[in-house]
């Protein structure tokens, strides 16, 4: 298991998310458990090919090109956000505003499915 993967994995048992003094301080037990692993091992999930990743700028447009452009992702993002898939259209979603800065519609439609993740900023 690696960094990116921890906080889809892992979760409190049952007898500890009741208990206010386990609740996560600065963020959610997701983030707190890619803390943990960032602490021991380091932010590097061991995958040569992240080892120094294009910026979301450089590699986002060949991104669209190869989802089919923009309008499909659109359509595909309000599909996802209509089935409750939040995660999945929002990494459509992102890859498409970092292509296209400047189109309002993607931002919108991004700034819509991210309230609905599981974030460390959410309160217990």
């Amino acid at each position: 298991m690696t960094i990116n993967q921890v906080h889809n994995v892992y979760g409190l048992p049952k007898s500890l998310q009741a208990r206010w003094d386990c609740r996560g301080y600065h963020g959610s037990p997701e983030h707190n458990a890619r803390g943990v692993v960032q602490r021991y091992l380091g932010f590097w999930d061991c995958n040569p090919a992240t080892l120094l990743p294009l910026s979301p700028g450089d590699s986002a447009p060949l991104y669209v090109e190869m989802m089919g452009g923009g309008d499909r992702i659109m359509a595909k993002g309000r599909e996802l956000r209509d089935a409750g898939q939040y995660k999945l259209a929002q990494e459509i979603l992102n890859k498409f505003v970092h292509a296209e800065p400047d189109n309002q519609a993607a931002k919108d439609l991004l700034a819509e499915v991210v309230p609905f993740l599981r974030t460390p900023f959410r309160f217990l």
